[in-house]
This record gives C-alpha cells, structure tokens and sequence, in this order.
C-alpha cells in the first residue's frame, strides 16, 4: 500500500514520468487550460473550426480500423482518444483518455452529441485512487440523468 492509499500523504521533490515517455504524453497543463482544450474539441466536435480545422477535429474523434479488438471490446482508439458508447442511452458516443505520472491523476471525457466536456482530477496517482476517479465519474453521470434521490 503507497502513502496515498494510506491517507497519509508526505512531500516529494519534482515528480514525473521519465523523459522516454514524453512521445506517450507528459502533458501538462491547469485545469483552465485543460477545459479550453475541451472546449476546443467539442467546437471541432460541431464543425467548427478553430485552432484546427473541424476536418481534423473529425479524424481525431474517429476510432482507427483494428482498434476494437486491441481494447477488448471497447469501441476503438484514435490519436490519443478512447472511444465507448453512451452507458445512459442518448448522450454517446463518448470520447475519453486519462492519464498520470504516479502523483497525479486526471481523466477527461467529451460527448459531442450533448457538447459536454467533464474534467476530473486529482494531486495523487495510485492505482486505487484512479478507481475512485473513475467510478465518481459514472456516479457523476448517472446522478446528471437520474437527478439526486
């Protein structure tokens, strides 16, 4: 069990993923810009241009042939996204990636059908704390089709 599972957190100097990974990612940015580049996409998303031509924006939110069976019955990978069906019927399809140098974890998804973007993020890394991400980001979406009980 590391310190974040633990709750007890302590400090670290700089902290990153190696620098061979940089072509896999090591992205970063705030939360601001984080939602501008959501933004970017959904606008992209809806055929307009922008930073790029909505033309790219469609080949970026396309999964690429092949890509299916490589993640196991998900519905494909292309440049960078992860694409899956809407699980609440009527908002999908859903466009998604997440990502984490061991000390911080975000994930990110798009549904240009509803042109939503959702940000979740956090300033700890491990494994169980990217499952608690994930599952309060389903509880997120059910909770915005369900409404509180």
């Amino acid at each position: 069990m590391d310190d974040a599972d633990s709750g007890k957190l302590k400090p670290v100097g700089n902290f990153d993923n190696p620098s061979v990974m940089g072509p896999a990612g090591t992205v970063h940015m705030n939360l601001h810009d984080l939602a501008l580049y959501l933004q970017a996409h959904l606008q992209g998303a809806r055929g307009l241009d922008n930073i790029l031509k909505a033309k790219t924006y469609a080949t970026l939110h396309s999964p690429k042939p092949g890509t299916r069976q490589w993640l196991l019955g998900r519905n494909g990978y292309g440049y960078g996204w992860v694409f899956k069906q809407d699980l609440w019927g009527g908002d999908g399809p859903v466009i998604w990636h997440n990502g984490s140098n061991g000390a911080w974890y975000a994930i990110v998804e798009i549904r240009p059908k509803i042109d939503t973007g959702l940000i979740l993020a956090t300033n700890a890394g491990s494994e169980k704390i990217m499952n608690d991400v994930d599952a309060a980001l389903e509880d997120l979406l059910a909770f915005s089709r369900r409404g509180p009980k």
